[in-house]
């Protein structure tokens, strides 16, 4: 039997395919975005409109979050602008016409506006929205904003939150590194990007990292 959290969940699998496919076979990882929001859009019309919830087993706010999740990194990529707009679309029927925060943090974010991109990561946070992206983007907001403290508490958070993501766990360790402080939490956080190879493309610079720490 189909529940409302295993659909959403089998869209958020779809999600996390399509992410994975973005570094490698980016043409497929649009693709199969682009064909996940084509699906959302049509379900949150007849979400919108009343039908049992059960005859789709997601809830708007579940569509919301999954659409603002594509729009995000298809944002981030710069070059996916049909895909923004085909999340767009969803917000406006999920939100009523309301912005999704994320994105528009993603935009203050690439224009370099940093305090105002941290207010509404935060927003998007105080939503219940996250992902590993907006951890990353979040915490070097905060960073750029000079606001070290909180942004490495925002990094272990988002560690917290996803500990097999790489990338977050390379970058917490290299602004420990920078920072001169918690030299094992940052020894523990490279090594295990290392190991793991991951994220691939930073084994090299996180053993660079690592070596500074022992020499």
């Amino acid at each position: 039997m189909i529940t409302r959290v295993g659909y959403a969940q089998h869209f958020r699998e779809l999600s996390n395919i399509a992410q994975g496919l973005h570094t490698t076979e980016r043409t497929k990882a649009m693709q199969l975005q682009s064909w996940i929001l084509q699906r959302l859009n049509k379900v949150s019309k007849g979400v919108k409109d009343g039908f049992p919830p059960l005859a789709y087993a997601i809830s708007l706010e579940q569509i919301d979050s999954l659409a603002q999740a594509i729009g995000m990194l298809a944002q981030q990529d710069g070059r996916n602008r049909e895909l923004e707009i085909e999340a767009f679309e969803i917000g406006l029927r999920t939100r009523d016409g309301t912005e999704f925060p994320a994105i528009r943090a993603m935009d203050y974010y690439t224009k370099r506006q940093y305090d105002s991109a941290i207010v509404h990561f935060d927003r998007a946070l105080q939503e219940g929205f996250h992902t590993p992206g907006l951890y990353l983007l979040y915490g070097n907001a905060l960073a750029l904003s000079q606001r070290y403290s909180e942004s490495l508490s925002r990094f272990e958070e988002g560690v917290r939150r996803y500990p097999d993501d790489g990338m977050l766990r390379f970058t917490l360790g290299k602004y420990y590194v920078r920072a001169r402080i918690q030299p094992e939490r940052a020894a523990e956080l490279l090594q295990w990007c290392i190991e793991n190879e991951n994220p691939r493309e930073k084994v090299e610079a996180a053993q660079k990292l690592l070596y500074s720490l022992v020499r």
